[in-house]
Order: C-alpha cells, then sequence, then structure tokens
C-alpha cells in the first residue's frame, strides 16, 4: 500500500494486518507504525521523505510443537535504509 501511494497510517496498518490475517499460521501479537528516526508514535500521515518503520510479531503454527514467534521491523520509504 505504501509504495502505491498510501500514506494514512490507519491504513497502512489494516492492509497490513489484512496481509497478515491471510496467513492461516499467523497469530498476531503487535503491529505498528513509528517514526524511523526514532521510533516514536507516528500521529500524521507518512511523507515520502520522513519514511517510518513497520514493526511486527507474530506466532506462527501456534497450536504445535513447532511454534515459531518472529519478530521483524521494515523501512517505508525509498530514502530509509532496510
Amino acid at each position: 500500500a505504501f509504495d502505491a501511494g498510501e500514506r494514512a497510517v490507519e491504513k497502512l496498518l489494516a492492509e497490513a494486518r489484512a496481509e497478515l490475517a491471510a496467513e492461516p499460521l499467523c497469530a498476531l501479537d503487535y503491529l505498528e507504525l513509528r517514526r524511523a528516526s526514532d521510533l516514536g508514535p507516528v500521529d500524521a500521515p507518512i511523507l515520502n521523505g520522513d519514511g517510518g518503520r513497520l514493526l511486527v510479531a507474530a506466532v506462527f503454527d501456534a497450536d504445535s510443537e513447532c511454534a515459531t514467534r518472529l519478530i521483524d521491523n521494515m523501512a517505508l520509504g525509498a530514502s530509509e535504509p532496510a
């Protein structure tokens, strides 16, 4: 959604939640969009130069002995390093 031009925080989070919900083995624990500079809350639309970081924690295959908790983050915006 971000690459397609979406900058509204709630819409970006809703799109990410929908993507994760489509994976039947994924149980989302945490999903936040934060400022890239200091990981503070984003309270306005993300602008191209400002970037942002999407922070996520999820458990995959929670009902099995092989349950795996993944924690990751990704930069939004071309000017942000990965």
